[in-house]
């Protein structure tokens, strides 16, 4: 009855999948110390819908959600892509959704065990061109974390903390300079902050370094491939 109803609205194709996922993800984590031991498990559905709505454009709604143990909470993380795919070269689609992370074990068992799942919402333009001998993909991207662990003054982890990425992805292939030679440049450029751990104020992670180069060449004769790359991240 329900694909009827959708196809009243969208035209040609309707896809529908949804339950529990083929494989339950199942983490048992044991730390015996001084100070605690943790024990806990996560359980992942999914539902989700990929529809033609004209000729060339394609939506995908999907929604997942996930139960863990520690602390008995439910989070609902929904998603969508629209493509638009007018030819077999060129491809665009905008997306978005919501993700989740779960803590790290000591930070959810200095939380007294109550400490919320981390999300991050997306929000991602993908720009694609490709032909037998070249790919060309451009993806701007915008995410805002929520929920992350941030060490409170009393010494006990909470999920006040948040922050914001930001940035661009480059990426080219190409085939075409010598015959054998496979040349690939990526560029990205990313702006983050965060405020939390035991940050005192948001700032960049160590871990986030804003320009990210890399260019490699790789040749391939009979069973032989010799390669060759070289980074540059600042």
């Amino acid at each position: 009855h329900l694909k009827t109803e959708l196809r009243k609205v969208f035209s040609s194709v309707l896809k529908l999948s949804a339950g529990v996922e083929d494989y339950i993800r199942h983490s048992t984590k044991r730390y015996e110390t001084d100070h605690y031991s943790l024990n806990y498990h996560l359980l992942a559905a999914h539902a989700d819908a990929q529809l033609r709505i004209v000729p060339k454009l394609f939506l995908n709604l999907s929604a997942r959600s996930e139960h863990v143990s520690y602390n008995h909470d439910w989070l609902l993380m929904p998603r969508a892509t629209l493509s638009y795919v007018p030819n077999k070269r060129f491809q665009l689609s905008a997306m978005i959704g919501r993700y989740s992370q779960t803590a790290n074990d000591d930070y959810i068992a200095m939380s007294g065990r109550q400490l919320s799942q981390s999300t991050a919402d997306h929000a991602i333009l993908s720009m694609q061109y490709s032909t037998p001998k070249m790919l060309l993909r451009i993806e701007p991207y915008y995410k805002k974390y929520r929920h992350l662990p941030l060490l409170g003054k009393n010494g006990i982890y909470t999920a006040d903390g948040y922050g914001t990425s930001r940035g661009v992805d480059v990426f080219v292939e190409n085939h075409s300079i010598v015959k054998n030679l496979t040349t690939t440049f990526s560029y990205s450029f990313n702006d983050s902050e965060r405020y939390y751990l035991d940050y005192a104020k948001p700032q960049t992670p160590d871990f986030a370094s804003r320009h990210n180069l890399r260019l490699s060449l790789k040749y391939g004769f009979g069973k032989t491939i010799i390669g060759l790359s070289e980074s540059y991240i600042s």
